[in-house]
């Protein structure tokens, strides 16, 4: 058979099969078992993948890739999802964990609607549950606890955090222990620990806070910047140049410039 006809046979073939793509999806018809792995994964687009196992235990390369669980490294030029857990390295600029991920995340966007333990490093690093490692990015949004180092423009914690906040504006939810460093450093609850910033505010507080405007609940230690609030002192010293303070139930009620100490 001539070259001509060799080359006439392949078209003949795909005219056939329908597409390219066509060939693809009867080769992952194919080789589908539920709950398999495979070692290495090259995903065009979802439903155009070579190797199309559930689950990724090795090399994962595409421009979408998307996975069950996965151990290992994949990294894609769009998109690289797992929709359950995730152990190893995730490159993509959109990174998307459905379950609990040990290992790190980089990129643009990454998101863990489970536990995360490890680095997510990007503009927008978000946690649906429990962090625990180190967040770097403009935004870093965490649902659950936090155990870590959160450093960007803005961070949240929506339940109890620890160690390190630092940027532009810190929020913490619940509880806080550890160093806030910043612009705005804001605690719903109580602080164990250091606040650092134009503006401190907290609940009951156990350390310090220094700043320009600083305002707990109760002081337990040192308050130092021009505008001092507390409604209690515990056992600490206000040093300010104004020193706000309450003596009943109602709202601010008294005033000591420079210095307010208890002990």
């Amino acid at each position: 058979m001539t070259f001509y006809k060799w080359i006439y046979a392949v078209v003949l073939i795909f005219l056939a099969l329908g597409s390219p793509s066509a060939l693809f999806a009867e080769e992952e018809t194919k080789s589908e078992p539920n709950g398999d792995s495979a070692w290495l994964k090259l995903s065009l687009w979802p439903g155009v993948v070579w190797m199309s196992d559930d689950n990724l235990e090795g090399l994962g390369l595409g421009i979408v890739s998307s996975n069950k669980n996965t151990t290992g490294l994949s990294a894609s030029v769009l998109l690289d999802e797992a929709s359950g857990d995730y152990i190893g390295l995730q490159i993509a600029p959109m990174n998307v964990v459905g379950g609990d991920i040990l290992g790190a995340q980089v990129g643009l966007y990454q998101s863990t609607q489970g536990d995360s333990l490890g680095l997510q490093l990007g503009v927008i690093n978000r946690s649906g549950d429990s962090f625990s490692g180190i967040q770097a990015g403009l935004a870093n949004l965490n649902g659950g606890c936090v155990g870590g180092a959160s450093v960007g423009l803005f961070n949240y914690s929506g339940f109890d955090a620890g160690i390190l906040q630092v940027g532009l504006v810190q929020i913490a939810d619940r509880d806080f222990e550890g160093l806030q460093a910043g612009g705005v450093n804001m605690i719903v609850r109580n602080l164990s620990g250091i606040q650092v910033g134009l503006w401190n505010a907290c609940g009951d507080m156990d350390g310090a806070q220094i700043g320009l405007i600083n305002s707990a609940s109760t002081v337990t230690g040192l308050q130092l910047g021009m505008i001092n609030a507390a409604q209690k002192m515990d056992r600490g010293v206000s040093l300010g140049i104004i020193n706000l303070y309450r003596t009943g139930d109602g709202g601010i009620s008294g005033f000591s410039p420079i210095i307010r100490a208890r002990f």
